[in-house]
């Protein structure tokens, strides 16, 4: 069975003590776990995903898994033992597994380096590539836009009045990611500066979110509207249901960034600025400014190219299907 793998797990410290009253384990069947589950039986919820990943499991046979809490920081989960690339559990971030743990507790999870999907770097596609057409539904007007839709784009009643577009900003994100909450006003900010509040601004924007989200419902349309409305995004918000779009922009992480010229050439891609989301040990207490996309888009306004030398973006990757 794909499940049957051995558990690594990490020795508890002696000072750690043992797990207390915590509840007797809880049999599982391995089918209910991973994505790849068994004929007749239903396919995975995340649901159990965070219990399973709120607990150390023991293999017993290829028939049960069994459960136990631990104290905080007491173990090393090792998503790929429990169930093969490609599944759910494995592709939890940081994030989702401490939110499965309750009464506040925060869950000690580590990220193997065999597993780099769990922060995942920006493709750093060619500079100079065309941006890709495409056509998808805007969560927050209803109306589907393509490609050169988001470019003339300007919700003014005057639109002669709305400036020249110099440039189309692409920006691959989604509402449950930590490092897209990490950023996320201050692409509210950006859309204000350059998109403008009724589209006028010199650059088009547009933010599309590519994951799966029969998997990540949090990511659905619903949570879309109200995590725009909640920032006054004005710019569209767009659901690529069948991961097409982002697959054909080669986008790899949220948030993911690429500014276009007027040409529709990539002039930019790369990270927002240098502040990172302190995830245990990875992050830093640098602002968030915005710093590196707003310098590239200053430069295509004034009809330079940004600076060649450009840092990836950082962030989960995208939950493609498989």
């Amino acid at each position: 069975m794909a499940c049957a793998a051995a558990l690594l797990v990490m020795a508890v410290p002696e000072t750690l003590g043992p797990a207390g009253d915590a509840p007797p384990p809880a049999a599982v069947p391995p089918g209910a776990v991973c994505d790849q589950a068994q004929p007749g039986t239903a396919t995975t919820k995340r649901s159990t995903s965070f219990a399973m990943a709120r607990s150390i499991g023991v293999l017993e046979s290829e028939d049960s898994l069994t459960f136990a809490e631990l104290t905080p920081d007491a173990f090393l989960l090792t998503v790929d033992s429990l169930c093969p690339r490609g599944t759910g559990l494995r592709e939890l971030t940081f994030s989702l597994l401490e939110e499965a743990v309750a009464g506040g507790n925060r869950l000690a999870m580590m990220e193997r380096e065999a597993d780099p999907m769990s922060r995942t770097e920006s493709m750093m596609v060619q500079l100079g590539t065309v941006a890709p057409a495409f056509e998808l539904p805007d969560v927050l007007s209803g109306r589907a836009l393509s490609r050169d839709d988001v470019f003339a784009l300007s919700w003014s009643e005057e639109p002669a009045n709305a400036a020249r577009k110099h440039g189309l900003l692409v920006m691959f994100v989604c509402v449950h990611c930590p490092y897209v909450r990490h950023v996320e006003e201050e692409l509210a900010r950006i859309g204000r500066d350059y998109f403008g509040e009724d589209g006028g601004g010199p650059i088009a924007i547009a933010a599309i979110q590519s994951n799966d989200t029969e998997q990540y419902p949090e990511d659905g349309p619903a949570a879309m509207r109200e995590q725009a409305q909640r920032l006054g995004w004005r710019f569209p918000y767009l659901l690529d249901e069948t991961q097409e779009v982002a697959r054909a922009y080669e986008a790899a992480c949220t948030p993911d960034f690429f500014l276009f010229d007027a040409e529709m050439r990539l002039v930019y891609r790369g990270q927002l600025d240098d502040s990172r989301p302190r995830r245990k040990d990875f992050g830093n207490d640098e602002p968030v400014t915005g710093r590196d996309l707003r310098a590239a888009m200053d430069a295509v306004i004034a009809g330079r190219l940004p600076d060649p030398e450009q840092r990836s973006s950082i962030g989960c990757n995208i939950k493609f299907r498989q």
